[in-house]
């Protein structure tokens, strides 16, 4: 959860690194943003069956937002 409050928070923000991010950096974290939620929401509290899938669009996520590789 923290790694989607912060990702909400990044973009969301005035925050001058979040403006220099390109548009693919941004969809990356989108993308992986609305894919975690949606595993999450579809998990029905059985979150491990699906926890390297949650991970890896967690990863990107943080990819996104950053020059560091998260992987």
């Amino acid at each position: 959860m923290w790694v989607l409050h912060y990702a909400h928070k990044k973009v969301t923000s005035l925050d001058p690194a979040a403006q220099e991010l390109t548009k693919s950096q941004l969809l990356q974290s989108y993308s992986g943003y609305c894919r975690a939620v949606l595993l999450l929401m579809d998990s029905r509290g059985a979150i491990h069956t699906c926890s390297e899938e949650i991970r890896a669009c967690l990863a990107d996520i943080l990819n996104g937002l950053s020059t560091e590789s998260w992987s």
